[in-house]
């Protein structure tokens, strides 16, 4: 937490944040809503650029609510019969799609029936979370078959505008999703670029090249960051005009 009140305090949009596991010494609820917190401060406020590991998946919706928040997993390969997990080092776009904490658990050695009874657990909390995300959709379903009849018993004018109105807004979202699908894949474009140029400076071989190269490539990290989240280059500008005061939401 130190070190993340240093953060908070001194990061400015030219600085490049990295965070590991924010959270990950507090309870589960309090550690998702700190981490949540303050990466969306950083993002949304801040407005640097900021590598955010974690292991909340549901951090994952960040990016359903900021501009300029891409997910991003390390891919990995496990082999059954070798009992090996292989870390392939390579970011895929995307939320990782399982957890491998139980396969490290049984390659490690573990006795066999606290790996089952693991397994077991794990499976039905994930039991658990799936039915209430079905029970939520069965509820929203309702409440929509609910909308529909109120609809229905009105009268024929209300209804044919309704319907327009309906009909416009599906337009209309149509046409924010063209827009917000080139959008996602110019930023994936650039953070492809800023990944290569990531990868180039973690090969450095000492620490005088790395800064050496830190140095030279300081400019294309930036500019690929104004490449992946443009609206917060406007917000910038914006929020430096003596005119104009801005408040954080």
């Amino acid at each position: 937490m130190i070190e993340a009140a240093s953060i908070l305090r001194n990061a400015n949009r030219d600085s490049l944040v990295i965070i590991d596991e924010l959270g990950r010494g507090t309870s589960t609820y309090e550690g998702f809503g700190l981490a949540w917190s303050i990466a969306r401060h950083l993002a949304s406020s801040i407005q640097c650029f900021c590598l955010f590991a974690t292991h909340f998946h549901e951090m994952s919706q960040l990016a359903e609510e900021v501009e300029g928040v891409a997910n991003y997993h390390v891919s990995a390969a496990i082999d059954g019969k070798k009992q090996k997990l292989t870390f392939l080092y390579r970011l895929s776009p995307g939320c990782i799609d399982q957890s491998y904490g139980v396969h490290v658990a049984d390659f490690a050695g573990l006795p066999h029936a606290v790996v089952e009874r693991a397994r077991e657990k794990s499976n039905e909390l994930e039991a658990v979370e799936r039915d209430e995300k079905e029970i939520s959709f069965l509820r929203e379903d309702k409440k929509r078959e609910s909308q529909k009849r109120v609809r229905d018993v009105d009268n024929g004018d209300r209804k044919e505008k309704e319907e327009e109105q309906e009909e416009k807004k599906e337009k209309e979202d149509e046409e924010e999703r063209k827009i917000k699908l080139q959008k996602r894949e110019k930023k994936q474009e650039a953070f492809k670029n800023l990944k290569d140029v990531l990868k180039k400076m973690f090969e450095c071989e000492d620490t005088p090249q790395f800064m050496k190269t830190l140095h030279e490539e300081k400019m294309s990290v930036k500019d690929f960051f104004q490449a992946s989240a443009p609206e917060f280059l406007l917000l910038h500008k914006a929020a430096s005009s003596p005119t104009i005061s801005s408040a954080v939401a």
